[in-house]
């Protein structure tokens, strides 16, 4: 297929199917911005795997299983963001947004961590943990073998809790300290 082909059939589709994957997206998120997000997120995919559509009778079909699949994955990567910061905070119970003392400070600290890691370290937290990828698919992505992702990932981590293992990081986390009497 031609690009000017795959642009006339996406066109076709998104408007024989928007307000279905928009349907779709809005059973999954409530925010108007992150549902207008996650439907372009979903258009460009289908504009790049285009050939992969079974057939022009099953497009509908097609889709809604990458909506769908889309919108999972948005979801899978909400919930190991918290997990990450609750394991890395040694908290048995994900951050709570509003009010928990692990609020927008320590997520701030958390990332201006990850930030200060070295490229390669932050390369693979960010695809493992951000994004969601296994050990062998960081390994590809990053075309190095899967011994170096576990390598600097482990190095990675061992940096994080180092340096958000400090009074200030525990004292955010636990509370002040107690007077002594």
């Amino acid at each position: 297929m031609t690009e000017q082909e795959r642009r006339r059939t996406v066109d076709r589709w998104v408007g024989t199917h928007a307000g279905r994957v928009l349907r779709i997206v809005r059973s999954f998120e409530r925010d108007r911005d992150t549902v207008e997000d996650l439907a372009q997120e979903i258009w460009m995919t289908v504009h790049r795997k285009a050939d992969m559509c079974p057939s022009p009778d099953k497009a509908g079909g097609w889709i809604h299983s990458v909506a769908v699949r889309l919108c999972l994955d948005r979801q899978r990567t909400a919930k190991r963001r918290e997990t990450l910061f609750a394991r890395w905070f040694r908290r048995d119970d994900p951050p709570q947004h509003g009010g928990g003392r692990m609020d927008i400070l320590g997520e701030a600290k958390l990332w201006t961590a990850i930030h200060e890691l070295p490229a390669r370290q932050r390369e693979v937290v960010s695809y493992r943990y951000i994004d969601g990828l296994s050990t062998a698919e960081t390994a590809e992505v990053l075309g190095i073998s899967e011994g170096s992702v576990k390598a600097s990932l482990f190095k990675a981590l061992r940096t994080l809790r180092s340096k958000l293992d400090s009074p200030e990081m525990r004292e955010l986390i636990d509370g002040p300290p107690e007077p002594s009497s």
